[in-house]
């Protein structure tokens, strides 16, 4: 883990979601938090009780279960983008689809993101570029990392990154439901210090959600995460690509935009990001979102 040499926006996010669940569950009785420096490393160091092995052991199994299915091979689908040979389609989004692959010669697998020919216009292609060079500056060990990007002879776009077999954090509330304080804390330290990162370079995510932060297993530890998808990146650092985005559009996911970017579109900086954290905060510890109905 990462050590925090200073406290930032993000330290001082994580240090007071510490303190709400400390006075929440001490209300309730039910468990108890230790209240952790912000400014020092947080280490799951604390003993497990029987009811976190059991949570523990289930989300190694799905976790399993999600990377056999992820990994069969399609031989239909198989077929070859610059040096990667392409095993089995893996995601899809509104303008990209997702593949295993493998290099043709390190045989080191990786997944390898193609911007849809339907999709490519100026402003696609113009974001998908963005997205992997702003990207690629990145090197924060709970950032996605990117090994290579281009395009083939017939004109298809694609970048390579890190294959990443594991679950995300909406799958894991999914399956287990609300998640444990400690738990919460240790997985969303690791995503504070990936942003911690990108909002250094003055680059703002804007689109933090569950769906975006995978939890995989590195080196033998579990629950190391993995901040993907930078495609709404805006580099607020350079006044030319603040123009990237119109004044009147709003980018990311409804429910992670912090009502003054719905106000003002145009409002873009960390606290984008910080607002965005507290709401899968808040996912997590309740297994729910904050915007659904009471009953």
């Amino acid at each position: 883990m990462a050590r925090l040499d200073k406290t930032t926006g993000e330290e001082r996010v994580l240090g007071i979601l510490v303190l709400l669940i400390e006075s929440e569950a001490s209300s309730k009785g039910i468990f108890s938090v230790e209240i952790m420096d912000p400014g020092r490393a947080l280490t799951p160091s604390a003993p497990l009780t029987g009811h976190d092995h059991a949570r523990l052991a289930r989300t190694k199994m799905l976790r399993r279960a999600v990377q056999e299915k992820n990994t069969e091979i399609d031989k239909d689908e198989a077929k070859q983008i610059g040096p990667y040979e392409l095993e089995k389609k893996i995601g899809e989004g509104g303008i990209g689809e997702v593949y295993l692959a493998r290099h043709a010669l390190l045989r080191r697998p990786a997944a390898i993101k193609l911007l849809k020919k339907r999709s490519i216009n100026p402003e696609t292609l113009d974001r998908f570029e963005r997205e992997v060079r702003q990207t690629s500056r990145l090197t924060h060990p709970n950032t996605v990392e990117i090994y290579d990007y281009g395009h083939t002879p017939t004109g298809t776009f694609y970048y390579a990154m890190e294959y990443l077999p594991g679950l995300t954090m909406a799958q894991l509330i999914q399956e287990e439901g609300a998640i444990v304080p400690r738990r919460v804390v240790h997985l969303l330290d690791q995503v504070c210090a990936s942003l911690s990162e990108a909002h250094a370079k003055g680059l703002i995510h804007r689109d933090i959600k569950p769906q975006n932060i995978m939890l995989c297993e590195r080196g033998g530890i579990y629950d190391t995460v993995k901040v993907l998808d930078f495609g709404l990146v805006k580099d607020v650092s350079d006044p030319e690509n603040i123009q990237h985005t119109a004044p009147d559009q709003l980018g990311g996911t409804p429910m992670y935009i912090a009502p003054e970017r719905i106000r003002d579109p145009s409002r873009n900086d960390a606290r984008t990001d910080l607002y965005a954290v507290g709401t899968v905060a808040y996912n997590l510890l309740t297994g729910s979102n904050p915007l659904r109905r009471r009953q």
